[in-house]
């Protein structure tokens, strides 16, 4: 399943009126829609525990919000994720996750592959809880 907004840098002008209508945001990163779609995903649980693969679907719900629904093994988790500034580096656009109770999940950093579609590779885990973060990367199948 292909999406218009994957291919932001091949439709310019549709990507210069998506992130207008994101004047904060405009200057740090794409649209939340930019995320949309399914991904393979890699992961490590937290403090050096077993690592697991599965499937996550990315859908948008406004320019800066998204859903994240993973399914691991038999397991399926639905998270929702955030477009902010990173609290450190006020230049860096990160995606802050947040469980379905509405606490801290982790953070990813984005990036994009030569295909111009987004990689996740995300820090999972309370760091007051956990030693070492757990660790997750999201490739797109798109």
């Amino acid at each position: 399943m292909k999406h218009a907004a994957k291919r932001l840098a091949a439709k310019p002008f549709a990507a210069a009126l998506a992130l207008l209508a994101t004047p904060a945001l405009a200057q740090m990163g794409p649209p939340a829609q930019f995320f949309d779609g399914e991904y393979a995903v890699i992961g490590m649980q937290p403090d050096w525990g077993e690592p697991y693969s599965g499937t996550a679907m990315i859908v948008s719900t406004s320019e800066t919000e998204m859903t994240i629904t993973r399914r691991i093994g038999g397991t399926v988790i639905s998270e929702t994720a955030k477009l902010e500034p990173h609290s450190h580096v006020t230049e860096a656009l990160v995606l802050n996750l947040f469980a379905a109770d509405g606490s801290p999940a982790g953070m990813c950093l984005w990036s994009t592959d030569l295909g111009n579609y987004a990689i996740l590779n995300c820090y999972r885990g309370d760091p007051e809880v956990h030693g070492t973060a757990g660790y997750e990367s999201y490739f797109s199948m798109d």
